[in-house]
């Protein structure tokens, strides 16, 4: 099974590479022919076709790499790169250097998700950052709505941070609404009811949860309607009809 193999720029410094072209192409060859067990099913006809090799220069290829190297780098098998076995070859580091390629594909794995994750907080964080910023703005124009209506604009800095901390809480619009309509109605039937000097709360006061605040409003006392005597004079209370 092809696609398990990735030749390490090392190979140019080998002792492998000091041999002749076919043994350098067979080599190659091989390792691209390999499964994932570094196993090379093939047949020597085959094999030396898929080199462009003719025979004879594969049967010299072919010794070399199955004889021992005193000269190559790794002395596992005594230098020696294939085994004969039934069927084909066994590349005999192929576990080695496959080994050092997972670890390999694994970091640069590792990294990738890194990357990645990295690259999606930063999108996410822009764009919370600009949701914030569309719902700071949002909350500012409902806070100057509202201030329009409030009588007393003293301490507006204050009033409107307060306010737009408080839909950033999830304080809802007509919740603070409703609020200041009830404040507004229990100023008037206060100063109605006998205190005319009832002062309006500063904007920054009253905006710091004042519509949480209950506000009771008196309702109007309702007129009576006299009642009269048979002789048309208006009866007292208490008197007898």
């Amino acid at each position: 099974m092809a696609g398990y193999t990735k030749l390490f720029s090392k190979i140019l410094n080998s002792s492998i590479w000091n041999e002749d072209n076919e043994t350098r192409i067979l080599w190659v060859t091989m390792l691209a022919m390999c499964d994932q067990h570094g196993f090379v099913e093939t047949s020597p006809k085959s094999l030396a076709h898929q080199a462009r090799i003719n025979m004879d220069d594969f049967a010299t290829s072919i010794e070399v790499l199955e004889s021992p190297d005193e000269e190559s780098g790794s002395p596992e098998f005594e230098g020696r790169r294939v085994s004969k076995c039934e069927g084909g070859w066994l590349v005999l580091n192929y576990e080695k250097y496959r080994g050092k390629l997972l670890n390999s594909k694994e970091n640069e794995q590792a990294r990738d998700r890194m990357r990645k994750h990295r690259a999606k907080k930063a999108g996410e964080s822009e764009q919370d950052s600009v949701t914030l910023r569309n719902l700071a703005s949002a909350f500012a124009s409902e806070f100057d709505i509202l201030w329009s209506d409030y009588p007393n604009k003293k301490g507006k800095t204050k009033a409107k941070a307060k306010f737009i901390k408080a839909r950033k809480d999830g304080i809802e619009l007509d919740i603070i609404a409703d609020g200041l309509t009830r404040y507004k109605s229990y100023v008037a039937s206060q100063r109605k009811g006998g205190f005319a000097d009832l002062k309006w709360q500063d904007g920054s006061t009253w905006f710091n949860e004042g519509w949480v605040d209950e506000y009771e409003v008196e309702a109007p006392a309702k007129p009576t309607t006299p009642h009269y005597d048979p002789d048309g004079s208006p009866r007292r209370f208490g008197d007898a009809k």
